[in-house]
């Protein structure tokens, strides 16, 4: 029998939420990714509304966090499936919501990579720039960053040699 959330104590939602996770973890590892997001997608419809089930204090930061990593995985998995702005969406979200220094360098990664992906470089040429503000030994960051650049020259030396004709 299926027990409605506002009639289970907070723990046992968030040990629900968690196992559904746990389940898009194993997926994703098997590179099962749209069936990996399903799970994360279950994970995050459960935990979303903590006041819903009663969820305060350290349920209620357990459950908020739970809430972030469920949108951070389905940004990867997003990405891997070129939803890319499904995966823009996700980490809007998490920066919105997320004030934890990490949280945002990750959320700010992963958004560039799907800005590349979409070809818009100026944004994710600033989310890549913020990262290394906030993290500057970055190194995938640095090296994204120089790869950005560089394409971008190449494309003005390209456009450059079409238009001098």
């Amino acid at each position: 029998e299926v027990v409605p959330c506002y009639l289970r104590s907070g723990e046992d939602v968030l040990a629900s939420g968690n196992k559904r996770r746990e389940r898009g973890n194993e997926l994703y590892r098997q590179r099962k990714v749209e069936e990996a997001a399903l799970w994360y997608d279950r994970a995050f419809k459960l935990v979303r509304r903590p006041e819903s089930f009663g969820a305060s204090g350290a349920v209620r930061a357990a459950a908020d966090k739970l809430w972030v990593t469920c949108c951070m995985n389905r940004a990867a998995c997003y990405l891997s499936l070129r939803r890319f702005d499904d995966a823009i969406f996700e980490c809007d979200r998490v920066l919105e919501m997320c004030k934890d220094l990490p949280t945002q360098v990750k959320a700010l990664f992963r958004r560039s990579q799907g800005y590349v992906y979409k070809g818009d470089d100026d944004a994710a040429e600033r989310d890549i720039t913020q990262v290394l503000l906030l993290d500057p030994g970055n190194t995938q960051a640095t090296r994204d960053l120089a790869r950005l650049r560089s394409r971008r020259r190449q494309e003005d030396v390209q456009a450059s040699k079409v238009y001098s004709k």
